[in-house]
């Protein structure tokens, strides 16, 4: 990775909640849906959760961040912290056809 002389700093603070709701097709079910997942770190934390109740889906995830200012050496572990949101945000729910 990389190696940082200089301090950095997340020059925001938010918390940033999305709820999703779908409602599944007519002859539809749910094969599978992805565990939920909890990341913590000190530059922040992200969760997101699939709930099923009758034909719908629900998604929610909360990513919160930390305004601060930290040292180089740190700075591979805020990009891993990244990477991991990053993987976590492409998860998938799978549908199948059903008669």
């Amino acid at each position: 990775m990389e190696n940082r002389k200089t301090y950095f700093a997340v020059p925001f603070c938010y918390n940033d909640e999305d709820e999703i709701s779908y409602t599944l097709p007519k002859g539809y079910a749910v094969e599978f849906i992805p565990k939920d997942i909890d990341i913590s770190s000190e530059f922040g934390t992200y969760s997101a959760k699939f709930t099923t109740k009758d034909n719908t889906i629900v998604y929610t995830r909360t990513q919160v961040m930390n305004n601060k200012k930290y040292a180089p050496e740190k700075y591979n572990e805020y990009v891993d912290f990244y990477k991991k949101i990053y993987q976590a945000d492409k998860q998938k729910a799978v549908l199948t056809k059903v008669q």
